[in-house]
């Protein structure tokens, strides 16, 4: 982006095993974080024991909570004055091992179910360093002239909610793919108000590219279309194009008011994976698709799964990796399996260390804390120059 200071903070997971692939080599003049999946929050530690953590390509060795040192580079980032800046942050955050600040898992006390205890406090650690990021864009006088939107790549797992849908992560059912999302540009999109706007991610690109007034010059269409016009009005209109979402094991597909799910077609899978299925929803009437009209509206079927055959066909011929059980999915100790869970702050398994074992090192040393013996966060600690 010429003239623009580019950087990420946090999980990449596009790519690791070459250096090519590496944010700092991929158009980023600034990078930190993990490079692969949900390193312990931590020691950094990632998958065999490695450290997996780097600032712009190199490794290096800090301590604290992951959430808070992602907001803290992008803050410390942001106030650079010198020049525009486009900022990618991927929080990991409620994303496994569950790990937390002690302070904030004791807020949700009355919560029976530990691992959701937990859960809450990772999403208020990461709603604190989100609101320092915004702050900082304040404080450096470029609220008006900053869009910030905010959103999540997927639906909860089993300890997160899904507000009722169907589904869970990993699956096209609403719960895996429907998330809410927040934009806020002052002046150019209204504030306070809700759209019930349809926007599928690979949407954002024409979107922003139209806002800004830009000629993308394309080679190919885009993916997807701009909703600028429905941002700026907030009012809901028809899509011009589908939103089409995929994974290993099928595909789905929404188009004006129905949903088409034709799952498991993938003809690498195991052979005790459930049968192919078609099933239409009319989503609008039917947000948490309970009744398959597919039969009812076979033409409409038809339609969409001729539509998208080349879609079919892809993950129908796709490899087939099994999903695994990654760190902090463990079962804990006395639960059937046995092993160790990550949790708060404690020696051996918890926050402190690596999942059912001791913290390298020793036990973690206690938490900073003021004159009034409040813990001192990272993100209280950043400092204003």
């Amino acid at each position: 982006m010429p003239g623009y200071m580019t950087m990420t903070a946090g999980k990449w997971h596009l790519g690791h095993t070459h250096v090519r692939d590496f944010p700092i080599n991929r158009g980023f003049d600034h990078t930190y974080g993990s490079l692969e999946a949900f390193p312990d929050y931590w020691t950094h530690m990632g998958r065999g024991g490695t450290k997996d953590w780097a600032r712009d390509g190199k490794t290096v060795f800090e301590n604290g909570y992951m959430t808070d040192l992602f907001g803290n580079e992008i803050s410390r980032l942001i106030r650079d004055p010198s020049k525009p800046f486009f900022s990618y942050v991927a929080f990991t955050a409620p994303h496994t091992p569950l790990q937390a600040p002690q302070e904030y898992v004791d807020k949700y006390a009355h919560i029976e179910d530990e691992d959701r205890r937990i859960y809450c406090a990772m999403v208020e650690v990461l709603d604190v360093a989100i609101g320092n990021i915004l702050k900082v864009i304040d404080d450096e006088g470029i609220r008006d002239n900053t869009i910030v939107m905010f959103f999540s790549d997927n639906g909860a797992g089993p300890v997160g909610d899904n507000g009722g849908f169907r589904g869970r992560k990993g699956q096209l059912y609403e719960a895996g793919t429907r998330m809410p999302a927040v934009i806020r540009w002052p002046g150019k999109i209204p504030a306070g108000v809700r759209s019930e706007q349809p926007i599928a991610v690979y949407d954002l690109f024409p979107t922003f590219v139209d806002a800004l007034g830009l000629e993308p010059k394309l080679r190919s269409p885009f993916d997807g279309e701009s909703v600028w016009d429905s941002l700026q009005s907030v009012k809901t209109r028809a899509r011009k194009t589908d939103i089409v979402i995929g994974t290993q094991s099928g595909y789905s597909v929404h188009s004006g008011e129905y949903k088409l799910v034709h799952n498991n077609i993938n003809k690498n899978a195991p052979e005790n994976s459930p049968p192919e299925t078609v099933e239409l929803f009319k989503i609008y009437e039917d947000p948490k698709e309970t009744t398959n009209v597919a039969d009812a509206y076979a033409d409409v079927v038809d339609r969409l799964m001729a539509n998208n055959a080349e879609w079919a066909e892809l993950i129908s011929n796709a490899p087939y990796r099994a999903r695994g059980g990654g760190r902090g999915n463990r079962p804990s100790a006395g639960r059937a399996g046995g092993g160790g869970r990550p949790g708060v702050d404690a020696a051996g398994g918890r926050a402190g260390g690596r999942p059912g074992g001791a913290p390298r090192g020793g036990v973690r040393p206690p938490p900073q804390r003021d004159a009034n013996g409040n813990i001192i966060h990272l993100h209280e600690t950043v400092p204003s120059d």
